[in-house]
């Protein structure tokens, strides 16, 4: 059993508890230069349809060797590996990257 601290990496906690119970918990984003931003935790197991369009022209757009730096769930990761990319998803977040081998997804 893992004893998840919201405190000390919140994102980690909201992935992992949203990939095992779909409770989706909001992660607020703070920031001294923009306005806070809440970021629900579903939100970063979208797929390729739920991402606007800019993320998804990004997405078609890109080539070669891949590196997804912060890649959390692996949102981007799963849909270009899935289109034939070569992509390395990158993440220090502990039980983010155990989602991430659970969907299969190569991770650093």
């Amino acid at each position: 059993m893992n004893i998840i601290l919201p405190e000390i990496d919140p994102v980690d906690s909201a992935v992992y508890n949203y990939y095992t119970t779909s409770e989706s918990i909001d992660v607020i984003v703070r920031s001294n230069i923009a306005e806070d931003d809440v970021i629900p935790s579903e939100y970063l197991f979208r797929g390729y349809r739920q991402m606007p369009k800019l993320e998804q022209i990004a997405l078609k757009n890109c080539k070669g060797n891949i590196l997804d730096a912060d890649a959390f769930a692996g949102c981007h990761s799963i849909w270009l590996q899935q289109n034939n990319c070569i992509t390395t998803p990158l993440e220090i977040s502990g039980l983010c990257c155990k989602v991430m081998k659970t969907e299969m997804l190569r991770t650093y």
